[in-house]
């Protein structure tokens, strides 16, 4: 199955029989989960004891106008809350059609869309496995830059939802330590029930493409479309003032801005991800991303696992990502006197550049790759179904 509109009425396909424990996963489509769910399958499809019906969840029509944003919406008008909302009730209308006894464990990211099933996998007694990479506390609030008062006030049902989803799910699969920490913190769930499962890194495309031939000067590479949130504006006033007789400054953006005359630096513009990864960052000496506010910025692990180190701030899920003193370094966000002066070191120091490049594509390999962390996700996920139950049983539940 691949959405839920095509899943309505329970017409699922049907299971086979045998001893594999039968598994659902329930991902959302879109706003970037549709590589996530590839992985899954992929990952399910490796396991002969493991038999997995996917399901991507959209809503489409007039049901994603109704939670589209309206001005000034807050609480139960708020776009987000409204989507969730929608979300539960379409969920659990299907949930309440479909024969879940069927299955002996159910995954479903991201977490509040677990909200409308909630319900039916507490009477049939099924596990409930949910993936996060952010709470609300987090998103809305390290992010979004809200108080803990304005997030109760305009978004306290996803509070709520968050809440109740949590404490009914046997686990919690967070895409980072941050998110990890995130729930913990907030919630008060124990941590032995959850679980950091980084996203791995897909191999980079296989397109022809040739790096870019060295030049005189060190290059410094930026990508990233939000050009002020991840600090694009910042690097650029750096370069312009520090290095730029001593530096090329690359930038990837579609919204860069960069003044008609600047010195030594190349704007590729908004440039496919093929090109990215398979000329430009290769070709890369030092990696840097000043973001102000960011979760798991996938530019960080590319520009690793091309053997490029990296500056970035120490926020959300990037110190995960880069290890600080060895595979680059990382900042307060807001440290701009220490972003320059590490800048400054690694530019005009070539063998620490060098063996912190290699130790970042070392440590993308071991910690990023995507077959293992997504076998070890579906490896966790089947772990939490009861034992499978026997060919020839009658599938009822003991």
């Amino acid at each position: 199955m691949s959405s839920f509109a095509r899943a309505q009425g329970g017409t699922v396909p049907p299971l086979q029989p045998g001893g594999a424990v039968r598994a659902l996963f329930l991902t959302l489509d879109g706003m970037g989960w549709s590589t996530y769910a590839r992985a899954l399958v992929a990952a399910a499809g490796r396991r002969p004891d493991l038999q997995a019906l996917h399901i991507g969840y959209s809503v489409s029509g007039l049901r994603r106008a109704w939670s589209t944003p309206m001005p000034g919406g807050r609480g139960h008008l708020d776009a987000h809350v409204r989507r969730i909302a929608l979300a539960r009730r379409l969920l659990a209308r299907w949930a309440g059609a479909t024969d879940l006894s069927r299955f002996d464990v159910v995954h479903v990211t991201p977490q509040h869309y677990a909200l409308g099933l909630l319900e039916e996998l507490a009477r049939l007694d099924i596990p409930l496995s949910v993936g996060l990479d952010a709470t609300v506390w987090q998103a809305k609030g390290e992010l979004g830059g809200c108080t803990d008062v304005e997030i109760q006030r305009r978004f306290g049902p996803l509070v709520d939802a968050e809440r109740a989803v949590y404490e009914q799910a046997s686990l919690l699969v967070a895409m980072n330590s941050w998110a990890a920490a995130g729930a913990v913190s907030a919630y008060d769930i124990p941590s032995h029930r959850v679980e950091v499962v980084p996203p791995g890194l897909p191999p980079a495309p296989t397109t022809p493409t040739v790096p870019l031939p060295a030049g005189p000067l060190p290059r410094i590479a930026f990508v990233g479309n939000d050009w002020e949130r991840k600090g694009g504006d910042r690097l650029l006033a750096w370069h312009q003032h520090r290095w730029a007789g001593r530096a090329e400054l690359h930038v990837c953006s579609a919204s860069a801005r960069i003044p008609r005359g600047a010195t030594n630096v190349v704007n590729h513009g908004s440039t496919p991800y093929a090109v990215v990864r398979g000329r430009l960052l290769p070709g890369m000496d030092l990696f840097v991303l000043p973001t102000r506010k960011d979760m798991s910025p996938w530019s960080v692990l590319e520009a690793a696992a091309a053997g490029v180190p990296v500056v970035s701030s120490a926020i959300g899920g990037i110190p995960d990502m880069v290890v600080d003193g060895v595979t680059g370094r990382l900042l307060d966000p807001d440290d701009d006197g220490g972003f320059v002066r590490v800048i400054d070191e690694l530019l005009e120091d070539g063998v620490a550049r060098r063996r912190m490049g290699m130790a970042a594509r070392r440590h993308v390999a071991a910690a990023f790759d995507p077959t293992a962390v997504t076998d070890r996700l579906v490896g966790l996920v089947t772990e939490l179904a009861r034992p499978p139950r026997l060919p020839g049983s009658d599938g009822v539940r003991g």
